[in-house]
């Protein structure tokens, strides 16, 4: 009879490390989001981007990318109720700045849900992290969405 040889799945040492970070960041976020007064955590959603930041280059944005990618991975094992746009985004924005790379948060409402028939408890919003000029998680709404300024 042969035996079935078992596939074992080894990552590089960085790789595993960066879901650790992803999972910690994700976890803090979500604690200091749901359970925290808004005056402590309101200074994430001011815009570090410089005008005099130099220009994006490949390897910071697919170092982003890569974040971006851990982060959704822990997070859908999370569960979606637990883990919203903005917890993700707070997450990879943290993650970004202690790799020192500036990144901002973009906070938008559903063009589709502001009639002024509507309620404010029925408005949907969405939260999305850009990097330069290019959204990298959650940027993909489309013109659905329109940015707070």
């Amino acid at each position: 009879m042969a035996q079935k040889s078992s596939q074992i799945s080894v990552r590089k040492p960085g790789t595993v490390l960066q879901y650790l970070e992803a999972l910690a960041e994700l976890s803090r976020a979500y604690f200091q989001l749901r359970h925290k007064h808004f005056s402590t955590w309101s200074g994430l959603l001011i815009n570090d981007v410089h005008t005099d930041f130099a220009p994006l280059d490949k390897d910071r944005l697919r170092m982003a990318r890569l974040l971006c990618i851990r982060v959704e991975r822990i997070a859908s094992r999370m569960g979606e109720e637990r883990v919203t746009c903005l917890v993700k985004t707070v997450a990879v924005k943290r993650m970004l700045a202690r790799r020192s790379v500036s990144s901002c948060i973009r906070i938008g409402i559903n063009k589709s849900k502001m009639s002024s028939q509507v309620s404010p408890t029925s408005l949907e919003a969405h939260a999305w992290l850009e990097l330069g000029e290019k959204a990298i998680l959650g940027g993909d709404t489309g013109d659905e969405y329109v940015r707070f300024k």
